[in-house]
């Protein structure tokens, strides 16, 4: 089995929704659904080494529901000599497959099933239907053989309230890749009406399909995000502690922060009005220690706007603050506290009562 076919699975975020994709070594491209990032001209990459990233947008298609994004050479590109992509075998009912996904508070990256039926069709186009099912967070993730083969990437529909796991073919998402390919680094976008691709020549009247007429948007033609009202001001806040307000972006009201060894969430509830800082600091230590929790709640009198507390096995230290006191004066000193005692927390847990490192 070569290279060239076994997917690298990816967390992806906009602004307004978060999912799955994945980096194939033969072409170099992060191949995602289209629904995930449509209207938005780059998209957040949580890069296993690197970490979060913006990719843009450089692939379209509605139709198939299939999207790309352009990696800037950050994977080494295995090289096929001229030579076919590797499909693996061809599916077949009753084949063992494995659905996996990404999101970054996943705790379950992948589940097993079997292909139910292989020629599924649905407005004309061919899908295979199984039952390893995961979430519809992750839709865009790769279905793969027993060898890790691409078989096709996942999609999720309900049916009655009940859940289907189909997948679009890996033969056909090839096609797309190889018809896409021949443009030569230009960016494209599909007819969802006649679909066929058109390819982005630079001309600034270009907004309709050069088949048929419809209109279509290339990926450079969509604006860029722009947060207003209570998500400027917060994005305000992270741009103030020297982070990258486009980069914590998980969704329209959730953002993600990595400080030191903690991980926080940031998170608004337009319902409540509360922003909630959580920071996810470690897990209970497996003898859970009567003085563990005597700690916890000492420092809780101690500490002034945080609270530690556990959830399950987590132990998370939380702030929380009122829209109607949310502005960058009060709330970003406050942050700038959770994000410090984060990062001194669970390190003290992990040393002096042998709590997990990290939230899995």
């Amino acid at each position: 089995m070569g290279l060239d076919s076994v997917p690298i699975v990816l967390p992806l975020s906009t602004p307004y929704s978060s999912g799955t994709g994945f980096y194939l070594p033969a072409y170099g491209w992060v191949v995602t659904t289209e629904h995930l990032v449509r209207d938005n001209a780059q998209v957040i990459v949580t890069h296993p080494e690197r970490g979060r990233m913006l990719m843009p947008v450089i692939y379209l298609d509605p139709y198939y529901d299939l999207a790309l994004l352009a990696t800037e050479d950050i994977w080494p590109k295995v090289s096929t000599n001229g030579q076919s992509v590797d499909l693996g075998p061809k599916p077949e009912i009753n084949m063992p497959v494995t659905a996996l996904g990404r999101p970054s508070n996943m705790r379950k990256p992948q589940a097993n099933g079997t292909i139910q039926d292989t020629a599924y069709k649905d407005h004309g186009t061919t899908y295979i239907q199984h039952d390893a099912w995961l979430d519809i967070e992750h839709c865009g993730g790769p279905l793969i053989d027993e060898e890790g083969r691409l078989l096709g990437i996942n999609f999720f529909d309900y049916t009655l309230g009940k859940p289907k796991a189909y997948a679009l073919p890996a033969a056909t998402i090839y096609s797309c890749l190889q018809e896409f390919q021949a443009g030569k680094s230009a960016k494209a976008t599909r007819c969802d009406h006649c679909q066929a691709l058109n390819f982005e020549l630079g001309v600034e009247d270009q907004t309709h399909c050069i088949s048929c007429g419809q209109p279509i948007q290339f990926p450079s033609q969509v604006a860029y995000y722009r947060a207003d009202g209570i998500q400027a001001t917060i994005e305000d806040i992270i741009d103030g502690l020297n982070y990258d307000p486009r980069l914590p972006r998980h969704g329209p009201n959730l953002w993600q922060i990595s400080h030191g060894s903690a991980r926080i969430m940031i998170s608004y509830h337009e319902e409540s009005g509360l922003l909630t800082g959580d920071a996810h600091l470690c897990q209970l230590p497996d003898a859970h220690p009567p003085e563990f929790f005597e700690y916890l709640l000492r420092q809780n009198y101690e500490l002034e706007y945080l609270t530690l507390s556990t959830r399950g096995r987590d132990v998370i230290l939380s702030l929380l603050i009122f829209d109607r006191y949310l502005s960058k004066e009060p709330a970003l000193p406050r942050i700038e506290h959770l994000l410090e005692r984060a990062d001194y927390y669970d390190n003290v847990l992990v040393a002096r009562f042998g709590a997990e490192c990290g939230y899995k």
